[in-house]
Parts: C-alpha cells; structure tokens; sequence
C-alpha cells in the first residue's frame, strides 16, 4: 500500500468515531510509511491511544498491534515480556520472554511511555537503536 491509500484508509476509519482527525491521520499514516516510531503527546482524555489503535487496526490484524501502559512502577522484565524463569533456575541466566512483548509485532502502542523509569527507557533507547534486545 502507498502513502495515499493508508492515509485513505485510517482517515476513513477515523471519521467514523472522530471529528477533526485528519492530521493524526496524516502523522500515523507517515509514520507507517516511513517505518518511524511516532509520539503522540497531550492532555489526557483526548483519545490519543483509541486513535491510533484504531488507525493500526484499519492497516495490521488486530492481534499484530502491541498495547502496553508504562508507568513508575514498570521494571525491565515486564517491559520485556517476563523474566524466563526456567532458564534463570537451571542455567542461573537472566533472559526474558521478548515474544511477549511488542517486539515480535507489527506496531505498537506504549501509553504513558515518559512515566517508566529511566532504566526502562534506556534499555527501550539501546534496543530500537541496535534493532535487537541486547538484554537476554
């Protein structure tokens, strides 16, 4: 699909639900195109996250889309999908489930990332820069 028919396609989706959501249609629909990772910031309540799951809905399987909510009390492990505690008790290596996090998915939504901790954050930062979970 080009620019113009994702864009089409989440501006339709969006109109459903939603008054004046062209420019967030057209900032999802250039972040898709583009492969960039895209921060979406305001006030509470204003239906940042419904948007973009809906408009990641019009153009991924449902399932492919990645939800997460972050906050102060967020650690690495959960981030990361749980620490595989099967692997820690026989070989006493910390290695985590990243298949159950948004890293095997197409998209993914992570509200309120600026709440995690900063060692959240700069394992996020090491991982989308090296393209790979550098921790297990």
């Amino acid at each position: 699909m080009d620019y113009n028919e994702i864009k089409s396609k989440i501006q339709s989706a969006l109109s459903r639900k939603y008054i004046k959501c062209d420019e967030v249609a057209e900032v999802i629909a250039t972040a898709i195109v583009a492969e960039k990772n895209l921060i979406l910031w305001g006030p509470g309540g204003h239906a940042k996250s419904e948007m973009v799951l809906e408009a990641l809905s019009t153009i991924y399987p449902r399932e492919e889309v990645f939800i997460q909510s972050l906050g102060e009390d967020t650690d690495e492990a959960s981030f990361w999908g749980g620490i595989d505690f099967n692997k820690f008790k026989k070989e006493n290596k910390l290695e985590y489930h990243p298949e159950n996090s948004f890293l095997f998915r197409q998209a993914a939504i992570l509200e309120e990332i600026f709440d995690a901790p900063s060692v959240v954050l700069t394992s996020l930062k090491d991982t989308l820069t090296a393209k790979q979970l550098r921790k297990g």
